[in-house]
């Protein structure tokens, strides 16, 4: 049974998320909370491997929660949900040791498995993703090329 912690405040979509998940003979909502402490006594309580953590309205105080979360329990895979493709979270969550980001408009049955692929150990980007953080590492090399050659 794979134990899953949300993190979010959004009423609406963690319900359709929790009877999602709810749903799938091996995995369960064992909680969702929005607030450090609460989290923090969630996860010494209900014991999650995974943590879906709602991006939509993070701030840097919510970073220095993630960091804590992960150094303190660094078992937990963490997965960051996005509403869209966004640079700056993208890249911090890569820094903080982030397992898997996945876009809200991700078909279901592609997020389900995706919880599956993160819990034994798969690191998990979207297609869209995957293409955004390579465009982003190579954009300054593909300057230098036109149609296979060097530019000199």
């Amino acid at each position: 049974m794979i134990r899953i912690l949300i993190v979010d405040n959004n009423g609406v979509l963690v319900q359709g998320i929790q009877e999602i998940l709810n749903d799938e003979m091996d995995m369960e909502v064992v909680g969702i909370s929005n607030h450090v402490d609460e989290i923090v006594q969630l996860i010494l309580e209900k014991k999650p491997e995974v943590m879906l953590v709602d991006t939509n309205k993070l701030s840097f105080n919510s970073f220095t929660t993630i960091e804590y979360i992960k150094y303190r329990f660094p078992g937990i895979k963490m997965v960051f949900m996005l509403p869209e493709i966004n640079r700056h979270i993208l890249l911090k969550g890569w820094q903080l040791g982030t397992s898997g980001f996945l876009l809200y408009e991700s078909d279901p049955a592609y997020f389900i498995d995706s919880i599956r692929n993160i819990f034994r150990e798969e690191l998990v980007l979207s297609g869209k993703l995957a293409k955004f953080l390579l465009d982003e590492v190579y954009r300054d090399e593909r300057k230098d090329y036109v149609y296979g050659y060097t530019i000199i």
